[in-house]
């Protein structure tokens, strides 16, 4: 990770900026205090209630700013994206309103939706291999625009899609084309010199570099995750989650993904 982040001490570890303004692109006050952090990950509402076009014109050009923003003249910023999802704010929503066969389905044969109105974003059914091309281009268009990589959201979790009723044979070619999808990126990323960051706590997809651990706290199950992780040779951003108030240093989701 010391070539794609930058020089390592354990002495002095760096500390990473993830967040997202979602009244508008950051002001240059936010910048210059973003510029000190060597690595920023944006989220999906970032500028989202000023909207001016689409996540993928609008997030590139926000890393650009970070990195001229930068004091270390390094600092990596990450684009969001989804690998569930279909957030609306995004120019890949398009497609799934003109292909309804990339949605994923449940057993009824109806629309997965992540707030359940028929209307709500839907989820990728990346085993279509015109949809996964799709998603993997927007990823590297996103690097070639400004961004350093690509921050891959819910790169493991599918609880809010898990429990909607997927047929067997559907779930399990789902699975198989997510984690596919995933290392196809990892790979094509490292031929550019770029990389993702997954929030996977799971099974990591073929050549997985690093990862995010949400919700992290100093409990001992973090502790020895992070540990795990370190093991593997694998960069770890701990987002630091809502603690718990009951004095045991946990959190709601306990290191989340």
């Amino acid at each position: 990770m010391n070539n794609l982040l930058g020089p390592f001490s354990w002495s002095t570890l760096p500390v990473f900026f993830h967040s997202g303004n979602s009244s508008g692109i950051w002001n240059q006050e936010a910048l210059s205090e973003i510029g000190r952090y060597s690595m920023v990950t944006f989220e999906k509402a970032h500028a989202n209630k000023n909207r001016k076009g689409r996540q993928e014109h609008i997030l590139p050009g926000e890393c650009a700013r970070v990195k001229k923003a930068a004091t270390n003249s390094s600092t990596v910023a990450m684009y969001y994206l989804n690998s569930v999802f279909d957030w609306p704010f995004y120019e890949l929503h398009d497609l799934m309103l003109e292909n309804p066969k990339w949605r994923l389905k449940d057993v009824d044969g109806k629309d997965i939706t992540i707030t359940g109105k028929p209307d709500g974003a839907w989820c990728f059914n990346l085993s279509i291999p015109e949809l996964r091309e799709y998603w993997i281009l927007d990823c590297l268009q996103a690097v070639a625009d400004g961004c350093d990589g690509c921050y891959i959201d819910r790169s493991n979790n599918m609880t809010q899609v898990s429990v909607q009723s997927m047929s067997k044979e559907d779930s399990i070619r789902f699975e198989l084309a997510h984690m596919e999808t995933l290392s196809e990126l990892n790979r094509r990323l490292a031929d550019i010199g770029s990389f993702a960051i997954s929030n996977n706590q799971g099974i990591p997809a073929e050549g997985t570099v690093m990862m995010m651990f949400e919700d992290f706290a100093a409990s001992e199950h973090c502790i020895r995750s992070l540990q795990l992780a370190a093991g593997r040779n694998l960069g770890v951003q701990a987002h630091a989650g809502d603690i718990v108030d009951d004095g045991t240093n946990a959190t709601e989701n306990g290191c989340g993904h």
